[in-house]
């Protein structure tokens, strides 16, 4: 993943296809900064051979694991297997509190390449306080460690809220203590159960001393600490051949094709036409993100920051107004 607000924070390498797969709406949690509502319904992918060989008819080549949780779906390590045989890369997003030795090792021996885990928090008090539900925070670090035990690259995503600003050095140095590969530092975006909690969102000064933690823990430790940077309606951004929408897929556990991952989650730019196959469905879902993309602000590609120009969603960016340097601080 590239730090850099120029390119898509999914780090999509161009002609390189990527899936985003939620594989489930279950989940043992209510997050309040969850873009899916995830917990609530239980819609799931029936038919996941099938599934996995269109992916490969329509030449991705990797994919990221989704929920809700998606290790509580009864097939994700088959799901696993079937797209590691296919050529393709898998990691996983999850919180990892259902991860043991065994499933770790499990996991990695059917082909995981990486997990990707939100870690909201040096302590459990921070971590939990936006997740209602069973205790998350000691049964996500057991997972965490079993995970890289059995030699599965962490990256850690912190989503920088008003609970956990002052928290980025203290998050960092544990991530460092896991043995984390990277962490991640990113804002809130309003989508899901997150657009209806502003409480979540911290204040200008708040984020410019998370933005300061973030450049000086990258310059003691050894790991990788990116702040990525949404973009906005009102950036003057790249031109549009370097947006990859085109290069991204996203399918949801209740049958919506579409492009930019949060794009879906705000119920834009996709297709739910049960009617006709997968490469169908992707082609009507990006036609519909190009678009959105066509009513960009002058110089904007992205048909996410267009998305929220049409809904009057205000650009600005706290966490890197800071004036601090972007990017990959590592």
């Amino acid at each position: 993943m590239n730090g850099t607000w120029e390119l898509c924070p999914f780090g999509v390498a161009p002609g390189e296809r990527l899936a985003v797969w939620e594989l489930t709406r279950a989940c043992p949690y209510r997050c309040a900064h969850c873009l899916v509502d995830g917990g609530e319904g239980n819609p799931y992918i029936e038919n996941p051979a099938d599934t996995a060989r269109m992916l490969e008819d329509i030449g991705v080549r990797e994919v990221v694991l989704s929920g809700g949780e998606p290790l509580l779906y009864p097939q994700a390590e088959e799901v696993i297997d079937l797209l590691v045989r296919a050529g393709s890369r898998v990691s996983i997003c999850t919180t990892a509190t259902l991860v043991d030795a065994q499933r770790a090792i499990r996991l990695r021996g059917k082909g995981l390449e990486s997990a990707i885990l939100s870690l909201d928090g040096a302590t459990a008090a921070a971590h939990e306080s936006i997740r209602h539900g069973p205790p998350s925070y000691a049964p996500m670090l057991t997972g965490c460690r079993a995970l890289i035990a059995a030699g599965i690259p962490v990256d850690l995503t912190l989503t920088l809220g008003s609970h956990n600003a002052g928290e980025v050095d203290l998050v960092a140095d544990l991530a460092d203590r896991l043995g984390a590969r990277s962490l991640a530092v990113v804002p809130l975006l309003p989508l899901g159960r997150a657009s209806r909690d502003v409480d979540l969102t911290p204040g200008d000064a708040a984020c410019r001393l998370a933005a300061e933690a973030a450049v000086r823990a990258s310059g003691r430790l050894g790991m990788s600490i990116q702040r990525v940077r949404l973009p906005h309606p009102t950036d003057s951004g790249p031109p549009e051949a370097q947006c990859p929408a085109s290069d991204l897929v996203t399918l949801t556990a209740n049958g919506m094709v579409g492009t930019c991952p949060w794009l879906t989650a705000a119920g834009e730019g996709v297709c739910a036409d049960d009617n006709v196959g997968l490469p169908s469905r992707y082609s009507q879902a990006l036609a519909a993100a190009r678009a959105i993309a066509a009513g960009r602000p002058p110089g904007l590609g992205c048909p996410l920051a267009a998305f929220q120009a049409g809904r009057g969603i205000s650009g600005r960016d706290p966490l890197f107004d800071s004036g601090l340097p972007a990017g990959d601080e590592s």
